[in-house]
């Protein structure tokens, strides 16, 4: 499963969930740094060096919060899809 698939997947089951600026603001992150490059790499094939360079010229609090969504997405798919990985 490719980054981008994860995320559509993760837009209808996860974030539609939350309150419309919790939704607001994991769309506007994971759409501003996470998906341009990562839309066709395999989740499998993703470090955690790849999702920190994404944000390595975010100012400090952006950092920090583009990093705390990232968490939640990529808990949300272990917790749900592991079995992608097989």
């Amino acid at each position: 499963m490719t980054f981008g698939e994860a995320y559509d997947i993760f837009k209808k089951e996860h974030i539609s969930k939350k309150k419309p600026r919790t939704q607001y603001d994991y769309k506007r992150v994971l759409k501003a740094y996470f998906l341009p490059p990562f839309k066709t790499r395999k989740l499998a094939t993703l470090t955690y060096e790849d999702v920190i360079a994404q944000t390595v010229d975010c100012a400090p609090r952006e950092k920090d919060h583009a990093l705390a969504t990232a968490r939640v997405f990529f808990r949300w798919w272990c917790a749900t899809y592991w079995e992608w990985l097989c």
